[in-house]
């Protein structure tokens, strides 16, 4: 899981924003030193990017930097779930809910091979295999939200999105740990 969320942060968080910034600037082909610019002006995945290379090379972190972290560390949950609930829209016009239920189907109509995959192809055991599909099925990321405002889109209905998805996600997680756990 930790190696899909490492994949995953470097996509949301720098990725999938580059490429939604170069169909809006019109940009036709990519060059190595725009995505060098891109992937260094993300702070959310330089951060991770450190994180990740200070984890590996197992370099020890001084406790008074963690410290603080520690403390508010707590709330991230929270403060995203607020982020998300003061972004949604509840009253949409009938386009907007088509585009919720083709984002929200796109999402789970991947969701289900790569389950199946993890569940009956891959060669690990039970609990990873478990853990693999609960992943397939984990709610949409914030960063959509806030990439979607960033780059100018509708705002309140990428929130709704992902909110929608949170409720999604819970309940079908939930009910594979009953049935495969």
């Amino acid at each position: 899981v930790t190696v899909f969320d490492i994949g995953n942060c470097s996509t949301t968080a720098a990725f999938c924003y580059m490429l939604a910034s170069m169909v809006l600037e019109g940009k036709t082909h990519v060059t190595p030193r725009y995505v060098i610019h891109r992937l260094t002006h993300s702070f959310v995945f330089m951060v991770y990017m450190t994180v990740t290379v200070v984890g590996l090379l197992e370099i020890p972190i001084p406790r008074f930097l963690l410290a603080p972290a520690e403390l508010i560390a707590p709330a991230n949950v929270f403060l995203a779930m607020l982020a998300v609930g003061i972004g949604m829209e509840i009253n949409m016009e009938r386009s907007e809910l088509r585009t919720l239920l083709k984002c929200l189907g796109v999402r789970y109509a991947m969701a289900v091979p790569l389950a199946l995959v993890s569940w009956f192809l891959l060669p690990f055991d039970e609990n990873v295999r478990l853990a693999m599909v609960l992943v397939s099925f984990s709610p949409s990321t914030l960063f959509g939200a806030l990439y979607t405002a960033a780059l100018g889109g509708n705002y309140p209905l990428a929130n709704t999105v992902i909110s929608v998805s949170i409720m999604i996600s819970t309940a079908l997680m939930t009910l594979l740990v009953m049935l495969l756990g």
